[in-house]
């Protein structure tokens, strides 16, 4: 257990390490834009800080593809299928199809963030160890082994959204109150927030 939680934090450095570069486009975008001497660059510091924003705007499927891409030693066809299956769960839990198709309410959207973005990538993980080397009768011969990868993970996302669409927002609502209670609790918000980050030290998910 101790190792497979080792394994996620590994996992998750890759996309992480890509968030001081965001920072560092916004932080300099910003400050830029408050120099009157360089007021004739405006143009250009808005492009530079419209990349940092970018890149924090779609931080789920970085996460995705990164970490699929850190659990298989680099596979891009892992990598390729957290892309494709992240895109998939974005869109049903943007839709109110599922809504209207159940109970004819309000159509609700789901936005399950990084989490997200995580879960894709372990399952397109997950499914690439599975079916990296599977064979399929020779009809079917060039859809086997690691194009078989993008196919099945994007049929598991399409069962993945549906589920989230009536989990995800209880939880979401617990996370959302949780950190609103760390923010509002003082003293006490910080020491919970300084244990809770000390513990995963050892795991590298302190992150």
């Amino acid at each position: 257990m101790f190792a497979s939680l080792q394994r996620v934090g590994r996992a998750l450095m890759m996309p992480i390490a890509v968030l001081p570069a965001a920072a560092l486009a916004l932080g300099l975008s910003v400050y830029f834009q408050t120099v009157s001497w360089l007021s004739w660059g405006n143009t250009i510091w808005e492009i530079l800080g419209a990349g940092g924003n970018a890149v924090l705007a779609n931080l789920p499927l970085i996460f995705a593809i990164g970490v699929a891409i850190g659990f298989t030693g680099g596979a891009g066809a892992a990598g390729l299928a957290a892309g494709v299956g992240y895109v998939i769960l974005k869109a049903i839990n943007d839709v109110s199809i599922i809504t209207e198709a159940t109970d004819g309410g309000e159509a609700v959207t789901v936005d399950m963030g990084v989490l997200g973005g995580i879960l894709i990538g372990l399952l397109a993980a997950v499914l690439y160890n599975r079916y990296k080397d599977i064979r399929l009768p020779d009809y079917l011969a060039f859809f086997g082994g690691r194009r078989f990868v993008p196919i099945i993970t994007a049929f598991a996302a399409i069962a993945v959204g549906f589920i989230a669409y009536f989990v995800w927002p209880p939880i979401g609502r617990v996370i959302d109150d949780f950190g609103d209670w760390i923010v509002g609790a003082g003293a006490l918000g910080a020491f919970v927030y300084g244990l809770a980050n000390r513990a995963l030290l050892p795991m590298g998910l302190h992150h």
